[in-house]
């Protein structure tokens, strides 16, 4: 939920809350759930009376500037407006740094935050009174094609893989991020959210796991994992990812309930019976 307050010298301040529970869907989750009238409806009416916060990333827009049909970006969209929802930093090393700073005692709002694509819609339409998630998204998708992002993403994902390729053919690298692993285990979380802890074990996972090919959409997958999982309640993601949180040996609350495709309908039982 947003709220705006105007400020004494003519400032505005967008300050953005969430009800819990607060939920992350991968983009196959955001399709399969919009898609299907049944999951919709089910999704909207809990969300609705468990006042429930969706939040999306930039990969998410980046899939809807992919979609073709039309029809199917509105049902995605008209789902999105008839809860709240708002966005979500999926950028580790971002949300990382923040949350560094509050441990230094710098005062930050929720570290994952990813306000400034609303905040800059409202700057340019002066401030309406009334919008929509749609309307931002709308704005996003009417102005950008995505082949930035998309070009973004695969020179990232091309480093990646010359890294990868040079360390996992180095036995002392591999035997160094295997025990720096397990002493992340034994430590514990640094920040009241384990950000930090969840990337150094995904990218031991994917070290160790030296057949695991790692294209563009795997890294995107690969954040999915991260930021969500730290901040959200429920999320859903792909199977090789739900299998990685689940060996981390960190359990909610100190991260999300994670499910893949094949238990979606927990997913929907843990929406309504989620206690904090």
């Amino acid at each position: 939920m947003f709220v705006r307050h105007q400020l004494d010298d003519g400032r505005v301040l967008l300050v953005e809350s969430f009800g819990r529970p607060i939920v992350y869907l991968d983009n196959w989750a955001l399709n399969d759930i919009a898609l299907d009238a049944f999951r919709r409806d089910r999704f909207v009416s809990t969300m609705k009376a468990r006042k429930g916060t969706l939040r999306l990333s930039v990969s998410n827009l980046v899939e809807l500037m992919k979609q073709a049909d039309r029809q199917q970006i509105s049902a995605i969209l008209d789902m999105i407006d008839s809860i709240d929802a708002g966005f979500i930093n999926t950028n580790f090393m971002d949300v990382i740094t923040r949350e560094n700073g509050i441990l230094r005692g710098e005062v930050h709002e929720n570290p994952s935050q990813e306000i400034g694509l609303i905040r800059d819609y409202l700057f340019a339409q002066n401030w309406p009174e009334s919008w929509t998630m749609s309307d931002v998204i709308r704005t996003v998708l009417d102005n950008s094609s995505g082949d930035q992002m998309k070009e973004s993403w695969d020179q990232f994902a091309g480093r990646m893989e010359k890294f990868l390729s040079r360390v996992r053919f180095d036995p002392k690298d591999m035997s160094q991020s295997k025990e720096r692993a397990k002493a992340t285990r034994k430590k514990g979380k640094r920040y009241e959210r384990p950000t930090r802890e969840l990337f150094q074990l995904a990218f031991n996972f994917v070290l160790q796991n030296e057949k695991m090919q790692m294209n563009s959409n795997e890294w995107h997958d690969f954040f999915h994992s991260i930021v969500p999982v730290s901040y959200c309640d429920l999320v859903l993601l792909d199977k090789r990812w739900a299998t990685f949180i689940s060996q981390t040996g960190l359990e909610f609350p100190d991260v999300a309930f994670v499910f893949d495709k094949k238990a979606i309908d927990e997913f929907f039982k843990s929406l309504v019976e989620l206690v904090f």
